[in-house]
């Protein structure tokens, strides 16, 4: 909870400054185009910001390479959240970003999930290459943060090769 918390006030924080600069004298609305992955909690943080600012918080989510993709194409957004350095300095290099507006607010973490009722033993990343492990659901790595993350793991774990055939790749981490 501490950890939202500190979140939500970044959020609030940045929003303020991005709306005092962006949109004095125009209309009280912020686009903000960020990883899937975050979903829940900002929408927490946009109804929390539009009742204090009375700004309204549009929200566009995706996965952050498609996300990078839409911006480059020219779509209106005032706040991206990547769910991935990577993407974050692809958006850079490419003059996305505002100079002194980056910020790190978050960090991620690579979880293993069995589905309910499995009647698979799986405790190890390692267990996956076992027979009774028929698919595996990842993120894309091309687009897709939670996928590139994955496919570290599965490499530091010299798995890869192994399990290659039983991937499904998702176009987000929902």
């Amino acid at each position: 909870m501490k950890k939202l918390g500190r979140l939500a006030l970044f959020i609030t924080v940045l929003c303020g400054v991005i709306s005092s600069f962006a949109f004095a004298g125009s209309t009280k609305e912020i686009t903000v185009s960020a990883a899937i992955s975050l979903k829940n909690v900002f929408e927490e943080i946009g109804k929390l910001y539009e009742s204090r600012e009375g700004t309204t918080c549009v929200f566009n989510f995706g996965a952050s390479g498609d996300l990078i993709r839409q911006i480059a194409g020219g779509a209106p957004v005032d706040v991206f959240a990547s769910a991935a350095q990577k993407d974050m300095d692809e958006a850079d290099k490419q003059g996305l970003i505002i100079d002194g507006t980056r910020a790190n607010f978050a960090a991620n973490s690579v979880v293993l999930i069995v589905p309910v009722g499995t009647t698979a033993s799986l405790k190890t990343f390692e267990g996956l290459s076992a027979t009774e492990i028929k698919k595996i659901a990842v993120g894309d790595p091309k687009t897709v943060p939670a996928g590139r993350y994955a496919e570290d793991v599965f490499n530091y774990y010299q798995i890869l090769s192994a399990i290659k055939d039983k991937l499904i790749f998702a176009e987000n981490v929902r």
